[in-house]
Formats: structure tokens, C-alpha cells, sequence
């Protein structure tokens, strides 16, 4: 204890309209601080006066008179000694600084002039007022170590921002519209070191962790998640317990307080999550109305990325999110707004991409007339191969076709045999991580035109016939020849009439291939027939 103290500063401090409060005394201790100042009482000095000249609000003296014993105040006498508590000390101005901001955070200080931009690691004194914008926060820590977190949409007035002695710090704060958060650490001396006031209410607290919002016409909200908080309004007070709130009304006394809930359980939560939209569903909460969901880049939440109210029941759909790591916490609300204790961060793994190529081909549901089928598909960026399944059922236990491709976005094949088919299609990253499925796109083939039984070419002696079965009406046909099986290399290609064909013997001595398929009206080719041969030889001619 100090036995004197020199100095008194004053600083014009932002006032507002206060809630009077006869309820503090229930959070002061009687242990005497370390801090505290005695004053040694001189001839002609009253209670009055003195306090005039120590205290930061003069009009204290009662708590003096109140901490002395004195039996009656008005009569003190030279040579006795007077306990001031460091809290009613007139101060020295403190500050706070910025340490986080998302979005929209600005300033006006108590020297006039409109809002300006706040930024990281600046400095806010007494008498000024913060504010944040839509999808927005702002966290500011005192010089005690004590955090003030605002939410979106938040305004804030820093009414009195003071250091007493060496270790005693007071904070009062304005809260005119929006939802904050206070993290404080404990005070020291008999009065609480912290104090939050809005139109509604005041709230005091010691060492604690607790919300309050204000909803900027007639209601203030309290929710104690560590510490004790006490809350008045009109001229009754109520002490809130850690897990406990209360609403006040403009006017009126706040209500009894009441258990914060429990928050909601996350349903089935998946250990990586690979597609848009995410989906949560969390279950029911005895007495909860709506649940309040959060998803941010850091363990405490404050840069909040997503942030949405659902019912109970909802299930919740969040997109888009980048690739990375999350976390995600919920709360419940209670018919009368309060929202309860938050989850324990759960962490949210997100990995959508590579996302599946887009599919050109086949068309969902098309019956396609044609014995080749093709399949294409855009180019994803990120993609460094694709994997492709066709199956004849829908679960793809029965896959006929798989394959792999390098950059490649195409693909065709003749090994499909009429029938329904189901394709899909995904994404493969350069360092192998297999993204999900595309959509599942059923088609059909159709059964083509038989491939016309054909006989043995028969040479003459300067051409070649070659007569397949007719296979009636409304079809015509496509010959081919070729020296090799397999076609390679096409020496004739031509469409027919007639089930027959009569063409110049090829001059070129060795072996030749024909072939010939079935073409519909429609311009439906069948499979071409197995090929039949014929030789020529080097004196034919």
C-alpha cells in the first residue's frame, strides 16, 4: 500500500447515459489491494474534498466513508488515516491495440471528425469508437492482456480506458448495437476492473469469459461461459454463474437467470470431405430453437468464413470452400435468444478438387445407332490423368470397360455390345490424390444391322466379284478392301446398292481382304463381316 500519491490526471471522457447501479457491491472484495493509497488527514480537510482530489468520480466518497467505517462521514479528524481503494483512484489514460481484423473494422475518435480504417497493431484510446461492417470482426487487446472481440456489425464506444497505480487497470465500454466477446483477466482491489453498459443494461465482471449483444432497439443479451458476470438494469441486479445468461429490457430489471445449452452434436462427420456443398447435420437439443453454425480458418474462430443460423432439424449445405483445413462450432439458442456454450472446434478437412471433367459424350439417357463409341470429356486444369469406368449397372459392379489416360480427353471403343451402359468419369491430381466420381450417365446401343454373310470372292480374268446375303429392303452396304487384316490400310472403300459387288483385279500381285457391312435407312452401320481373302498372282496379267 502506498502511503501517498502524487498526480491526478483527467481526461474528458465519453459519456453516455448510465444505467444506475446499486448492485457492484456484490463482486467487491474486502481484501484490501495492494495499490491502494492512504491518506493522512490534515486540519480543514473533509471527505468531500479529499475525494475531490483523489478520486476519479468525487461523487464515490460514500464508498470511502463505506470502506473507512466511518460512523459519520462528514466528521473526520486531522492525523487519522483514510484506506482509498485503487479502483476509485483517478487514473492515468491506457490503450488498446488492434490484433485482428477481417473485413470492415473503422475508427472516430472523441476529437471529431468522420471514420477512418483501422489497422493491425494500431492503437485506440479513451473516447473513441469502433465499429465493423457486415461479415466483418475486430478483436482489440488492452494492456492488461484482456481481449474485446466484436462481431460483424458491432459498434462500440472505449468510454474510459484506465491504468491505476501499477497493476490496476478500468475498462468501460459502450455497446450500442451487435455481439461481442470479452476474454478479461482477473481484476485486482474490491470493484471490477471491467465493465460493458448498452441501452439495457450494465454488466460488470472481475476475471471472466462472456458474451453480450445488444439488438440495437429494446434488448440485451449476457452469456457467462467462464467467471461470474454481474448484470442490473432498472433497479434490479442479477449474478450470473459460469453456463449462465439473462436478457434485459430497456427499463426493466433482468430477467432470472437461466442455464445456457448444451451445443448440438455433429451427425456422422466425415473425415475428409470431397464434394460441394459440405453437409452437416447435428442432433437435437432439449429446448433449442435454432443452432448457430460456424466455420473459421483457426482453432478460436475469429476469422469466421462461414456463419449461418439453422433450425434444429436442417440439414446444413456450405458452399463454396477453398481446399484446406477448417473448424467448425455450433451453439444452440433458446426460445428466449440466448445462445448457449459453444462446441469444442471440430476439425474440417475439404479436398473437391481435382473436380471431375465435365462430359461431352455420351448424352445421359441417348440410344445411340452406331457400333463405335465415343467418349469425351473437358480438360480440368488441375488434373494430371483421368480414370474411366463403364459397367452394365448402375453400382458399377459389373465393370466391362476401365482405363486410365494421360491428359487425354477422349476416348472409343468397339468392344460394347448392344445393350445399357452407365460411364463416370474422375480426376486424378499430380500428387495422386483420386478425386471424386462424376455423375453417373446412363446410354444405350442400339443393335446395329447383321453383318451380311458374304462368300468367297471369284476371280476373272480382268475383275473380281464378291455377293453377300441381301438383307432386304431399305439397305444398302459398305465394301472395303485392304492388303492387310486388319485394315490398315484402306485400298477401297465404297458404298453398294446391291447385295454384290464386281470391281478391276488390283494389278499388284499377293494376298487381298474384303469386307462389307449392313447400312440402314436411317444411315445405322452394322459391324462389318469377317474378312474374306482372294490372291493375285504375278502372271494373272
Amino acid at each position: 500500500m502506498k502511503t501517498i500519491w502524487e498526480g491526478e490526471v483527467r481526461t474528458q471522457l465519453f459519456r453516455r447515459v448510465a444505467v444506475t447501479v446499486i448492485f457492484l457491491g456484490s463482486l467487491i472484495s474486502l481484501v484490501r489491494g495492494a495499490e491502494d493509497v492512504e491518506v493522512l488527514v490534515t486540519e480543514g480537510d473533509t471527505l468531500i474534498h479529499i475525494s475531490e482530489k483523489y478520486l476519479d468520480e468525487p461523487s464515490d466518497w460514500p464508498q470511502v466513508a463505506a470502506i473507512n467505517q466511518l460512523d459519520n462521514p462528514h466528521w473526520i479528524f486531522p492525523g487519522q488515516k483514510l484506506v482509498i481503494p485503487a479502483e476509485l483512484l483517478s487514473g492515468i489514460p491506457s490503450e488498446g491495440k488492434i490484433t485482428f481484423i477481417k473485413g470492415t473494422a473503422e475508427l472516430r475518435t472523441n476529437e471529431g471528425g468522420g471514420w477512418v480504417p483501422l489497422r493491425i497493431a494500431e492503437f485506440v484510446r479513451q473516447g473513441s469508437i469502433v465499429r465493423t461492417g457486415s461479415d466483418s470482426a475486430l478483436e482489440v487487446t488492452f494492456e492488461n492482456g484482456g481481449t474485446l472481440f466484436l462481431k460483424s456489425d458491432t459498434t462500440v464506444g472505449l468510454e474510459k480506458l484506465r491504468k491505476r497505480g501499477g497493476e490496476y487497470f478500468f475498462q468501460e465500454l459502450f455497446l450500442e448495437s451487435g455481439r461481442l466477446f470479452s476474454r478479461i483477466k482477473k481484476a485486482l482491489g474490491r470493484d471490477p476492473g471491467y465493465r460493458i453498459r448498452t441501452p439495457a443494461t450494465i454488466a460488470a465482471a472481475r476475471g471472466t469469459e462472456f458474451r453480450v449483444s445488444h439488438d440495437g432497439k429494446s434488448k440485451t443479451r449476457l452469456e457467462v461461459l467462464k467467471g461470474r458476470v454481474a448484470a442490473g438494469g432498472g433497479r434490479r441486479g442479477v449474478q450470473l454463474n459460469e453456463g449462465e445468461g439473462t436478457v434485459v429490457e430497456v427499463g426493466k430489471g433482468p430477467a432470472t437467470a437461466v442455464k445456457l445449452l448444451p451445443p448440438p452434436t455433429l451427425i456422422n462427420p466425415e473425415s475428409l470431405y470431397r464434394k460441394m456443398p459440405l453437409e452437416f447435420r447435428f442432433d437435437r437439443v432439449a429446448g433449442a430453437v435454432a443452432y448457430r453454425v460456424m466455420l473459421g480458418t483457426d482453432l478460436e474462430l475469429k476469422d469466421v468464413v462461414f456463419e449461418r443460423l439453422i433450425r434444429p432439424h436442417e440439414l446444413l449445405a456450405v458452399q463454396p470452400l477453398h481446399d484446406g483445413g477448417y473448424h467448425l462450432q455450433v451453439q444452440s439458442i433458446d426460445s428466449l435468444g440466448l445462445e448457449g456454450v459453444p462446441s469444442e472446434p471440430h476439425t474440417v478437412r475439404v479436398r473437391t478438387n481435382p473436380v471431375p471433367p465435365f462430359v461431352q459424350l455420351p448424352l445421359g439417357g441417348a440410344e445411340y445407332k452406331t457400333v463405335t463409341m465415343e467418349f469425351a470429356w473437358l480438360q480440368v486444369e488441375d488434373a494430371a490423368k483421368y480414370q474411366m469406368e463403364i459397367a452394365q449397372d448402375p453400382d458399377f459392379l459389373k465393370v466391362v470397360d476401365e482405363r486410365e489416360f494421360t491428359r487425354k480427353t477422349g476416348y472409343k471403343t468397339k468392344s460394347l455390345h448392344p445393350g445399357t451402359y452407365y460411364f463416370r468419369i474422375r480426376s486424378v491430381a499430380a500428387d495422386n490424390h483420386v478425386g471424386i466420381w462424376s455423375d453417373v450417365i446412363r446410354f444405350s446401343l442400339l443393335e446395329p444391322p447383321p453383318a451380311p454373310p458374304a462368300d468367297p470372292p471369284r476371280k476373272g480374268r480382268k475383275e473380281i466379284s464378291i455377293r453377300w446375303k441381301d438383307l432386304g429392303e431399305g439397305y444398302t452396304y459398305h465394301f472395303q478392301m485392304a492388303q492387310d487384316r486388319d485394315f490398315q490400310e484402306v485400298l477401297m472403300d465404297t458404298r453398294v446398292e446391291r447385295s454384290q459387288h464386281t470391281f478391276p483385279k488390283p494389278r499388284k500381285p499377293g494376298a487381298y481382304f474384303v469386307r462389307v457391312s449392313a447400312v440402314g435407312a436411317d444411315g445405322f452401320e452394322g459391324h462389318f463381316s469377317s474378312p474374306q481373302s482372294f490372291q493375285v498372282g504375278c502372271f494373272e496379267w
